[in-house]
């Protein structure tokens, strides 16, 4: 079934006056809807900074496109419609960034051929664990049960949280174990 969404006249003009730059259109527009979809992005993301930064992108967007908006179509649609791709889009794109890094992690605990290699690794993984307890406890927690092969769905269910908290969690702390390891490499070798 299709719904038609019934536009009145109010809602024709704002998107007329948007389409022709019209700032108080847009601070109308936004505070009608940036409420809305806030909502939306945090119950996607789970954290209330990526949920601000995807309702002001959408916004963005939609000045910027402004004049390419169809009056007959409802604003709403066409912003939740930018909001749901610019989430999208920044889940994918953490999920890269989160392959990436598992990938990093599995080579340091990963067999090798010698006991120079191995010795290397060891090191390394020692800095690795030295950035893991520098973590927030939270943080600790859920990268402790990721590298215990739990999913995000179990450490969600074991500590109550959404299943894009966890996700997005094991990202900053993959984030700042990273960071760390670069400074401990760096005063590995500089005081060594």
């Amino acid at each position: 079934m299709k719904y038609q969404f019934c536009m009145n006249q109010e809602d024709v003009e704002s998107i007329k006056e948007l389409k022709n730059g019209s700032q108080l259109a847009f601070a109308s527009i936004y505070k009608l809807y940036a409420s809305r979809a806030y909502l939306l992005a945090f119950k996607y993301f789970g954290d209330k900074y990526m949920a601000e930064d995807a309702v002001q992108n959408a916004f963005i967007k939609l000045w910027n496109n402004r004049q390419t908006l169809d009056e007959s179509c409802p604003i709403q649609n066409y912003l939740f419609c930018i909001l749901k791709n610019d989430i999208i889009n920044t889940l994918r794109d953490n999920k890269k960034k989160i392959a990436g890094a598992n990938f990093w992690l599995k080579e340091l605990v990963s067999e090798d051929d010698g006991d120079e290699q191995r010795f290397a690794r060891e090191k390394q993984w020692k800095k690795v664990m030295r950035a893991v307890e520098a973590l927030p406890p939270q943080q600790k927690k859920i990268f402790k049960l990721k590298l215990s092969n739990y999913s995000n769905s179990e450490i969600a269910n074991m500590l109550n949280v959404s299943v894009n908290t966890i996700k997005y969690m094991y990202y900053i702390s993959l984030k700042q174990i990273r960071t760390l390891v670069k400074v401990l490499l760096v005063v590995f070798i500089f005081n060594p």
